[in-house]
């Protein structure tokens, strides 16, 4: 419960009551018409009246949001309760976000929609009229932190890396282990279990024969989000694009059993390292949110990520619009560090410009070259980048890429 004290002011209609009075009695004087006064005389009276005892000198308010966490476009309740310690005629409530829609049946408690991932506060406006509603007081409620993560479509196919790590997953690997699918027929050693001689081979070859299986082998993904640039309108950007996208391929790995991790590249380096549970999709969510356009220029280190958390087995989903140089450095440097990699591309447009003009035609041309030249150089480099316009699923975009291992290299 917050206690503010009340600083009242008049109304509207209170200034509109006196410069009514104080033009009436102004006209009487004038035109010498003291008859005019008739007409004066409620408002100077309405007006003496209400100040016959004072108004509340503070108001208790307290603001409960039903949950501080939710997905974008769910429905989130926020009750406020106002208390005067004092004589009020009226209470109101409102609540107004640019990022979210507010609506209320009572008065007292909204339905909020948030619209976009983020860290938003909600900052209710409560106004008390006393007097007949003759002054007013706007008391500053304090506010509530909502956390809005972005939300997930996760994609049925994602890509993997060709080296898998020594963990018990879902995927087929290279080395032979305990999984379900066939590698080969050898004969017995010494150590082998029993359960897993075939009989049918010893039979025929007069000796104990094993069949050897290939081990089922956990993937390690990170999804890095570039966060230098952000184009195009809100809620529907590069950078929106982008973190959704992130956010569904952690997802889905984690459903899977994978290992998942976060780069976020910007002004400030921030980075989780992979981890399962739907504990590790919270801590990346939350490292997600962060993502924010930075004016700084300063260029990452990727040689600042400890090894843990940006593994050379690891693989990377790297979503950017490719425009900010210091983004394309940082493409090369995963690369370089001999990580499996792939760009998503979450450009959606060129430049806007005006049809008619040469200038815009020509500037838009000289754009597109340069373009071509980027996706011709991390072509040149080994790096697959695929391109994203936000309508379509995710699946439709990774899809082609996970049939097969994504390559990497030594760093």
């Amino acid at each position: 419960m917050n206690t503010v004290a009340a600083q009242w002011h008049p109304t509207r209609l209170a200034l509109a009551l006196a410069t009514c009075a104080g033009l009436t009695v102004l006209a009487a004087a004038v035109l010498g018409k003291l008859e005019l006064l008739a007409f004066a005389a409620p408002l100077l009276g309405a007006l003496a009246n209400s100040r016959r005892e004072p108004p509340a000198g503070s108001l208790a308010v307290d603001i409960a949001l039903a949950d501080e966490r939710c997905l974008e476009n769910d429905e989130v309740h926020l009750t406020v309760d106002v208390r005067p310690e004092g004589t009020v005629d009226d209470i109101t409530v409102s609540l107004r976000s640019p990022v979210a829609e507010a609506s209320t049946k009572n008065g007292r408690t909204f339905t909020v929609r948030p619209h976009r991932w983020g860290r938003w506060s909600l900052r209710p406006r409560v106004t008390a009229y006393a007097f007949s509603g003759l002054v007013e007081t706007n008391v500053p409620a304090g506010g509530r932190e909502l956390r809005v993560y972005p939300r997930a479509v996760p994609p049925e196919l994602l890509p993997r890396p060709a080296d898998l790590p020594d963990r018990v997953g879902v995927h087929i690997g290279r080395k032979r282990g305990s999984g379900i699918e066939f590698a080969a027929v050898r004969p017995y050693q010494p150590g082998d279990s029993l359960g897993r001689i075939n009989w049918a081979v010893s039979s025929r070859r007069r000796g104990l024969h094993v069949t050897d299986r290939i081990a089922e082998q956990a993937a390690e993904i990170v999804a890095v989000v570039d966060t230098f640039s952000d184009v195009a309108q809100p809620g529907a950007s590069t950078l929106d694009l982008g973190v959704r996208g992130a956010a569904s391929v952690v997802r889905a790995a984690l459903r899977r059993g994978d290992r998942a991790g976060v780069v976020s590249l910007g002004g400030v380096l921030r980075w989780i390292g992979p981890d399962v549970g739907e504990r590790q999709y919270y801590r990346i969510a939350d490292t997600v949110l962060e993502a924010r356009l930075d004016d700084a220029v300063v260029q990452p280190d990727l040689a600042r990520i400890p090894r843990p958390a940006l593994p050379s087995r690891a693989a990377v989903v790297l979503f950017s619009p490719l425009l900010d140089e210091r983004a394309l450095t940082s493409v090369h440097d995963v690369r370089r560090r001999g990580c499996p990699l792939l760009v998503v591309d979450t450009l959606r447009a060129e430049p806007p410009g005006d049809p008619g003009s040469r200038i815009d035609e020509i500037a838009r041309r000289v754009w597109r070259l340069e373009r071509r030249t980027v996706l011709a150089q991390l072509a040149d480099a080994g790096i697959p980048v695929v391109a994203w316009a936000g309508g379509q699923w995710l699946d439709d975009v990774l899809g082609p890429l996970a049939r097969r291992p994504l390559p990497g290299r030594t760093a």
